[in-house]
């Protein structure tokens, strides 16, 4: 792994000198004919709900992981094993393999486990982040049954040189610290991060499944991670532009034991890298992007009585063309394959797969108040049939003018999920699954005012999704876990949201709340596995909601934050559950300012009530803790 590292620092640092010497010959507003192809959601994607994480938000709290921002900005529900351990979506209801993640439009879920692992996912190494809510199989592939999310960072960076350091401190051995920088100018845009986190999580907590709920301290919850990040992007001319990003992480954690089995000392450790290249070529004929990536993942998971490698390298590779055919009327196609070689001890033998897509996106604004889109996937993957995956949406303005904006948008979507690698070639495995697959119906309202000084969005969903040929792991007729198509699942639910800013002469007040309602359960079963029809899923909160409001006064800052979280089913007879939780988050800060030079000093109080909580059942989770954080800034 260390060569590809050190490989992907060479190639980027390389260029820059003969960057730099180029001549700085185009004019800054050339820069805004790029376009980033990586992310066709608002144009593309008509009707359907999309969230957009505020980057002054995530400025703030990059120090965090996706987990953490996503907990307290969306209304999804984070399966967190302990602190700062494994956390993974329950997104509109659906299972964790069902949420499609991509990092500058390539899916990063790990072919073999078919999930992501939010708590490793650090915020600074993306400054951009979007969610489109349900399904959406023709836009992003297998795997987008409950939603997307896209990470991806800004090519439209500030011009000159910038330097960066931060460090921060916290309770339970808690540091974090980052030195970053970048260069721009109307040609070059370079960008780098290097990063170290970890913490010593020993809070203190009450075993509640011991007689008179002692209080006992947390062990083996350690977690070290570090890592670094590269952006570059160079206009050759008004025509061309290139760019590669680099993203490597390494995490070594101790896997956190809930409160009812003895202390294994289990340890995971993750290695990751990441690089990517890209082409953008814009012509009278339309703009088109050739991207290629290469992924190398590897997983180490050890305890007293196991130890586990798994090795996995990808490559990839995708191309568009994006065409006017109308002023109104905007089309683009394209294609990717991918190739998979994982070596996988539990397998017994090294196992490849390859993949590839075709597909098309077709906007079409019929008149200034109707906009529709059409999206259509064909998958082709050896071995499977994967359904044709289309998505049709509309917006249709019932009021538009400089102050108020009201649209009715709605669209409906097929998504589809292709078998793991750990589905089909684990020792139990099963090479019969066929892919899940998913309709999804969405409706809902928008409303936009804009004044001087006053903005307000609010918007509100219904939804109705049905999973069929959800695949599930358990006991086959002679006990051993197998993976089956067992049942089929339908959520329903509503999601509300509202966003209002407020400028005053030195003074910007913004607020904020999301909530969600989730009806989720197992509508069918193809197999007689005992579990009861028509029940809430396990772990899949009816209730979730968001509130944030921040002011900012001249140079100092204040932030609430605040979590709720329904309770959850922990048995599919909905006998057992964990009861609601809210979680209230509190940051106040000052900036300094010397010319050029930028100091910043920021307060934490998390879990500011002392909440005692449980994401997962029997994993204990810290009450009130303090963090500090020291930021430097040269520009």
């Amino acid at each position: 792994m260390a060569r590809w590292v050190y490989f992907s620092f060479l190639f980027y640092w390389l260029g820059l000198p003969g960057a730099q010497a180029q001549t700085d010959s185009l004019r800054g507003k050339d820069l805004r004919e790029v376009q980033v192809f990586g992310q066709p959601v608002t144009r593309y994607a008509a009707g359907s709900r999309v969230t957009t994480l505020d980057s002054a938000f995530l400025h703030l709290q990059n120090n965090s992981t996706l987990a953490e921002v996503l907990q307290f900005r969306t209304p999804i529900y984070l399966k967190t094993y302990g602190q700062g351990m494994l956390a993974t979506a329950a997104f509109r209801g659906t299972s964790a393999s069902q949420t499609a993640v991509l990092w500058h439009g390539f899916n990063i879920n790990t072919p073999t486990l078919g999930l992501t692992d939010f708590s490793i996912i650090p915020v600074n190494s993306f400054n951009q982040a979007t969610i489109q809510h349900g399904s959406a199989g023709a836009t992003y592939g297998t795997g987008a049954i409950g939603g997307a999310i896209l990470l991806t960072s800004s090519e439209d960076q500030p011009t000159g040189l910038q330097l960066q350091a931060q460090q921060d401190f916290g309770s339970f051995g808690y540091s974090y610290t980052s030195l970053g920088g970048g260069y721009g100018n109307a040609k070059l845009n370079l960008q780098t991060n290097i990063y170290q986190r970890q913490a010593q999580n020993n809070f203190k907590f009450r075993n509640i499944t011991k007689f008179g709920s002692p209080t006992e301290k947390q062990e083996n919850a350690s977690l070290t991670g570090r890592g670094f990040t590269q952006d570059a992007t160079f206009k050759l001319n008004s025509r061309n532009t290139f760019g590669f990003h680099g993203w490597y992480a390494f995490n070594d954690n101790e896997s956190q034991p809930n409160m009812v089995v003895a202390n294994t000392h289990a340890r995971l450790q993750n290695e990751n890298l990441r690089l990517m290249t890209s082409w953008q070529h814009q012509s009278a004929l339309g703009n088109t992007a050739v991207k290629a990536a290469f992924f190398n993942d590897f997983m180490h998971y050890q305890d007293d009585n196991n130890n586990s490698v798994t090795k996995v390298q990808t490559y990839q590779a995708q191309a568009e063309h994006a065409v006017l055919l109308k002023e109104k009327l905007s089309l683009k196609v394209g294609g990717e394959a991918q190739y998979f070689a994982a070596d996988v001890a539990s397998y017994g033998r090294e196992v490849s797969e390859k993949r590839a897509a075709i597909f098309t996106w077709l906007r079409y604004n019929i008149f200034p108040r109707l906009q529709l889109s059409a999206n259509l996937r064909q998958a082709i993957i050896s071995g499977f049939n994967p359904p044709l995956a289309p998505t049709v949406g509309f917006n249709y303005y019932l009021k538009n003018n400089p102050v108020n904006s009201l649209v009715l948008k709605g669209n409906i979507s097929r998504g589809y999920r292709v078998s793991t690698l750990n589905d089909r070639f684990w020792p139990t495995g099963n090479l019969n699954l066929i892919p899940e697959a998913s309709w999804s119906y969405e409706t809902g309202l928008k409303h936009q005012l804009k004044k001087e000084q006053l903005q307000i969005s609010t918007e509100a969903t219904l939804y109705h999704l049905a999973v069929d040929n959800w695949i599930q792991w358990i006991p086959n007729l002679i006990g051993q876990w197998q993976p089956q198509n067992l049942k089929k699942v339908l959520s329903r639910g509503v999601e509300l949201s509202t966003e209002v800013a407020y400028q005053m002469q030195t003074i910007k007040l913004t607020a904020g709340s999301n909530y969600a309602y989730t009806h989720t359960e197992q509508q069918k079963s193809y197999q007689a596995s005992g579990e009861p029809l028509n029940q809430q899923l396990i772990y899949v909160p009816k209730h979730t909601a968001t509130a944030f409001g921040n002011i900012y006064h001249k140079n100092w800052l204040g932030s609430a934050n605040l979590n709720f979280t329904g309770y959850r089913y922990t048995t599919a007879e909905n006998d057992r559950w964990l009861p609601s939780f809210a979680l209230l988050n509190l940051m106040v800060g000052k900036t300094f300012m010397f010319q050029r030079y930028q100091f910043q000093v920021i307060g934490k109080i998390n879990n500011a009530t002392n909440q005692v909580y449980q994401t997962m059942e029997y994993y204990a989770m810290p009450q009130r803790n303090y963090g500090l954080s020291l930021r430097f800034k040269f520009n």
